[in-house]
């Protein structure tokens, strides 16, 4: 049957990775063609072919198809970021309104993903956002040189191209920590994710995940004032996520306006780092807390 699904690939990823992609979108839509230069294309004559066709082709197929699924391997260095008929496809996809661009990741590196949403969410959305066109290579010069003059022709040139292609990657990321966290129900994870979203202005979501964060750590939450027991530590670490979110709520409410909200915020968190301070084993002093407090409030809010 007719392709209704064009695979946009990096040459030198690895095979696996890239038939794992296709099997899952394969799970999700049973029944797909799926367009895939390997076997499309004559390989032993692509050289042949002029890079206005190479553009036509892939542009009508791409058209033709409504859907690409691009292969995001690995996950953390993604070659399909450093190679330009890739970006030049994704470009393309993203810029035609008729066409669905879906991002996969394979399965086997979906948990070191997940774990490093939890641990350190800036390591992805670095390498996400670390695409630049005029970096990307080709395996013919003269193929990157045409890619280039043809984004240059388009208004603000590279600078378009690239946001375009960072903003697609920036919430495709944002959408995976927010399933992520809907599906975890883990505090430590809700609180990054909450941060993610706020970090990025998607304050109506950030505002939702932190405060099911909150709800969650409330609900478990111990007394706390005889903590300087190592057994208890974990009892320690639990007060000062929950001392976190209310800090990053405070943040989030007053970006958004809310101040005397807020205020209630930053009160919440001092206290609760206050008592941590005094009771638990943890880095950090009281005076640290005292002083640090002017930190948490926007400058207009203390005394001059």
């Amino acid at each position: 049957g007719p392709a209704t699904c064009f695979l946009s690939h990096a040459w030198n990823c690895a095979y696996d990775d890239l038939i794992d992609c296709v099997q899952q979108y394969e799970q999700r839509h049973p029944g797909t063609f799926f367009w895939f230069d390997v076997f499309c294309v004559n390989q032993h004559r692509a050289r042949a072919f002029k890079y206005t066709d190479w553009c036509s082709s892939l542009g009508d197929s791409i058209r033709a198809c409504g859907t690409v699924v691009l292969c995001l391997t690995p996950w953390d260095n993604p070659l399909v970021l450093k190679r330009a008929w890739c970006l030049f496809e994704m470009f393309t996809s993203i810029n035609d309104p008729g066409v669905v661009v879906e991002i996969s990741v394979p399965a086997a590196q979906i948990s070191a993903f997940q774990l490093c949403v939890r641990a350190n969410f800036e390591t992805i959305r670095d390498a996400l956002v670390r695409a630049d066109v005029q970096n990307a290579e080709a395996s013919v010069p003269d193929d990157r040189e045409r890619i280039f003059e043809e984004i240059e022709s388009q208004p603000a040139g590279f600078d378009t191209v690239n946001t375009i292609v960072k903003d697609h990657l920036r919430n495709w990321f944002l959408n995976q920590c927010a399933a992520l966290a809907a599906t975890e129900r883990d505090a430590q994870l809700q609180l990054c994710v909450g941060n993610a979203l706020r970090q990025f202005y998607q304050n109506d979501r950030a505002l939702k995940i932190l405060q099911d964060c909150l709800l969650q750590l409330e609900s478990d939450t111990r007394d706390c004032a005889e903590c300087s027991d190592p057994a208890k530590s974990s009892q320690c670490h639990h007060r000062l996520l929950q001392g976190d979110a209310h800090h990053a709520l405070g943040r989030l409410l007053d970006n958004d306006g809310h101040h005397y909200e807020a205020i209630g915020q930053f009160q919440a968190s001092l206290a609760i780092k206050a008592i941590l301070a005094d009771h638990c084993d943890i880095k950090l002093s009281r005076a640290q807390v005292v002083s640090g407090s002017r930190q948490l409030l926007p400058s207009s809010w203390t005394a001059s």
